[in-house]
Formats: structure tokens, sequence, C-alpha cells
């Protein structure tokens, strides 16, 4: 696998911020994966360890290599409030994953020495190649008093899906751990219920649902809920949380939380419509920028498309495609609309699936450093897409041949 990258500025009166992306590859198949855990503890002492299991299952159709030059490994994160990591530790897998089948691997991580409030996250990643779209995030404290605090809780989701139809509702469920030291009630004056909210990008809950237990959980006693969820009747992306609450009393400061999608399915209308594709696109990237807590981007078409005398996002994508090469030689000529700051993302992929290329270019971007102190001094792909100047973004979309060219215009 190649990859070609191009970055530069404009000696212009506007701050122009652009690079450039391609990915060829053989792979036919997505890298996909579940996570469960089994005895992650919630709090950590500074520069402590501390040891539990993690159970991964390849949800995709490529092997994974537990050696080679490109290995796949389980890497476990301690990450910061600001998004970027504290800590990173791989682990290699006992032996190739095939698909549908899961490994256990027995873990034992190194707190920060600092204390505070960490995400402590678990994603797979293909060495030299890409991080996976999936993980799994668990908020923890280091530092807290012996004993641990009496409300906490860990969550893991199986069959959770990644976007709804607008009303609908879907089944999965949910597996709560009880990692505190106080007994959780199923019934009395102050239950404990396991709430799950669909957020807004502005933190709001657009819904709030919640479900009972089935009997009391003692600390360190786990219970599988199966619950039917429905979404908000707005078509966007949301946050869908899963967080424990004692009612009347206080919900608990972990939570898990996923971004999805409601309405415009990427998997039904993407590939199938020119539409459907850039509205999977525009999904994907509102995603990213929700799991940075950032607000979304609009979709310009006029941005997107062109006028008479601008190529447009679209435009350009074509002209990649007639050139047989990625490049930013229209830019910013193709943005077709006024801007003080603009920035462009380009890339070609062929994996033989608009979506699937569509998702591998992302995933490819985001792998990118894109903390805050990184996106102040540098321009990547990754920092584009996040940067909080940029409220609009114009997509083009153009697949021929197998092979799918992507033109991503920021405006703000």
């Amino acid at each position: 696998m190649g990859k070609r990258i191009c970055m530069g500025g404009l000696a212009l009166a506007l701050t122009a911020l652009f690079s450039s992306l391609s990915v060829k590859t053989t792979l036919a198949a997505s890298n996909s994966a579940q996570y469960s855990l089994s005895g992650q503890p919630s709090t950590f002492t500074p520069g402590g360890s501390a040891s539990y299991s993690v159970t991964v299952t390849n949800n995709g159709s490529s092997t994974w290599q537990a050696g080679g030059s490109n290995p796949y490994h389980l890497g476990i994160h301690f990450i910061n409030g600001n998004g970027s990591w504290a800590t990173d530790q791989r682990w290699a897998l006992p032996s190739n994953l095939a698909p549908g089948q899961n490994a256990t691997i027995h873990v034992t991580v190194t707190a920060p020495s600092a204390g505070g409030t960490y995400t402590l996250q678990e994603e797979m990643v293909q060495e030299g190649i890409t991080w996976f779209w999936q993980y799994l995030n668990n908020a923890v404290t280091v530092g807290a008093a012996s004993g641990g605090p009496p409300l906490a809780a860990q969550y893991s989701v199986s069959g959770q899906p990644g976007s709804f139809s607008p009303g609908g509702s879907a089944s999965y469920s949910v597996t709560v751990t009880n990692t505190g030291s106080l007994t959780w009630q199923a019934g009395g004056s102050n239950p404990f219920h396991l709430g799950i909210h669909f957020v807004n990008g502005n933190g709001s809950w657009a819904t709030d649902q919640r479900w009972a237990l089935a009997t009391n959980l003692a600390p360190n006693q786990s219970a599988t809920i199966n619950v039917s969820v429905t979404a908000p009747g707005a078509a966007g992306t949301y946050t869908l949380q899963e967080q424990m609450v004692e009612e009347g009393i206080a919900w608990f400061p972990q939570h898990l939380d996923n971004s999805v999608s409601v309405g415009s399915s990427t998997s039904s209308s993407c590939p199938g419509s020119q539409s459907g594709c850039i509205q999977a696109m525009l999904n994907i990237i509102n995603a990213d920028r929700s799991q940075a807590g950032v607000a979304p981007l609009t979709l310009n078409t006029t941005e997107s498309n062109g006028t008479p005398t601008c190529v447009g996002s679209y435009g350009h994508s074509v002209h990649m495609a007639q050139m047989g090469a990625i490049s930013h030689d229209q830019f910013p000529a193709d943005i077709c609309v006024g801007f003080s700051i603009a920035g462009e993302n380009v890339g070609e992929a062929g994996y033989g699936n608009e979506l699937t290329d569509l998702q591998k270019l992302d995933n490819l971007m985001m792998s990118e450093p894109h903390t805050v102190a990184t996106c102040s001094t540098t321009t990547n792909h990754a920092c584009n897409i996040l940067n909080t100047a940029f409220h609009q973004v114009g997509i083009g979309i153009y697949n021929a041949n197998n092979t799918t060219w992507l033109t991503e215009d920021f405006t703000n």
C-alpha cells in the first residue's frame, strides 16, 4: 500500500490550508473490530499498573496478521481532556485472527503519573497502515482515594447500530459493571437505572430513555440489559450515550459515547446514489467532529456542485480523475463562494466500493496527529476536518473504474 501526501500554502491575502491524500491498495475488505472488557478498573494510582482482559472480535473480512511487516496490535491509551494521548501501550495478537473469530488479550496498563480524569481507550491498529475506526472508551480517574468512588460504572455494548431512521427504533444489549463501592439497588425510593441518550452537537439531550436493573448489583458484579432505543425525529449526527443514574441522587461520572447518524443511512444509499454518498461523507466528517467535541459542518451545495463559471468540489474530483493524479491545481478557485479562510483535502482510493473508499480515506486522514497543540502549528487533513473556524463544506465525489476521487473544500 502506498500513499502520496502533498501539503502547502498560498501567498494570498487570506489563510489557505490544504493537503491531499491518495490511497491505493489491493485489499478488498475493511478492518472492523468489536471490543469487550473484563475487570477493567475505573480508578488508578498515578504511575501505577492494573491488569484486565480485552476480548477483540474481527468483524471485518480481512484476516488480522499477528506478525509480518504490518502486524495487527491492540492499542490502549490514556487520553487527556484535549484529546491527546497521555500514554500509548500496545499488545500483540496471540495468533492470526480470521473474520468472525475473537481473541482475549490479557493486558497490564500503566497509568499516567499526573492525577486527573482520563478516557481509557482500546483501539486496534494495523501497524504502518491505519488505526481502526472502531474503539471503546471509558472514563477513568487517576489518583482517586483508596477504595474507589461510591458510584462508578463500566459499560460495553453488543449490536449497537451506527445509523438509525428518524424516529425509528433499534435493539441491542448493554453490559454494565459495578466498579464502585456501593450496591446498586434495583428498587426502592432511589433505584439505579441505565440511561441512554441521543446527544445533540451542543451537548443537550435530544432523547432520554431509561431501563431498570433486574436485580440488585453488588460491587464487581455485571448485568446485561437488552434495550430498544428510539431515535430523534430530526436527521443528523448525534452521540449515543450510555450512562448509569441513581434516581434522585446523581448521574454517574462515567459514560460510554459513540457517534451515530439518524437519517440518510450510509449503508443503504451509498453506493447507489451521488447524493447518498455525499451525505455519507458528511456524516463521516461530522462524526469525527462530534468525537472531538466540535460543532458539525453544513453542506454547501454551491461549493459542492459549482457554477457555470466555477468547477466546484465535484468538478475538481472529475478533473483529478481525468489527470490520473490528485492535486490542488484548481484551489482555491474551485471553492465557488466567498470566504476569508478555506482548506481543501483531496484523495483517491480504490477498494472497489465507494462507501469503503470514503471510510478508508477518512480513517487515514484522521490517523494524523490532531491535538489542539498540533493543529495550532501544523496543517494536515485531520486538522482541516476538525478546524473550529470552518462551518461549511463542499463535497465532490467522482467514481470511475472502481476508483473514488474525493474533494473536501472547507470554508468559514
